[in-house]
């Protein structure tokens, strides 16, 4: 009896939630996001998950993306050709290139056997995100 009782108590408990994998592409202007990250972050409370991953040739991968509502925040940077001296190291300084009004992320909305999401940013749009591209249903 002790053996079973103890038996339970070394394993985590796995938290599930529903969720999908979801890929696509990352550009600006129509120019891909050579390099940067993609983050995926539940806004129901009840699920916390925040899924990130990297955004490399334009492209991403995401596992276990939570649905419903989440804020999408991508980041990438660039150097500006200047260095850095902090504490006696030196380092390129870097900049972002997300366009302003995309920097503080945005809210998707992820459905059930949704697979790709492609986020087109550009310099010129004043909306409060990227277009996004979702296939319709077949």
């Amino acid at each position: 009896m002790l053996v079973a009782l103890l038996d339970g108590c070394g394993r985590k408990a796995q938290f599930t939630y529903p969720h999908t994998n979801v890929g696509g592409d990352v550009t600006i202007d129509g120019s891909p996001v050579d390099a940067g990250m993609i983050s995926f972050l539940s806004l129901n409370r009840a699920n916390g998950q925040e899924v990130t991953t990297r955004v490399v040739r334009g492209r991403y991968i995401a596992e276990k993306v939570p649905l419903g509502k989440v804020l999408v925040v991508i980041s990438a940077f660039k150097e500006t050709g200047r260095m850095l001296d902090e504490d006696g190291r030196s380092s390129p300084e870097l900049t972002t290139i997300i366009p302003p009004q995309y920097q503080s992320g945005f809210e998707l909305d992820v459905l059930p056997g949704t697979s790709r999401v492609d986020f087109r940013m550009s310099r010129e749009r004043t909306g409060p995100g990227p277009s996004v591209d979702e296939p319709g249903p077949e």
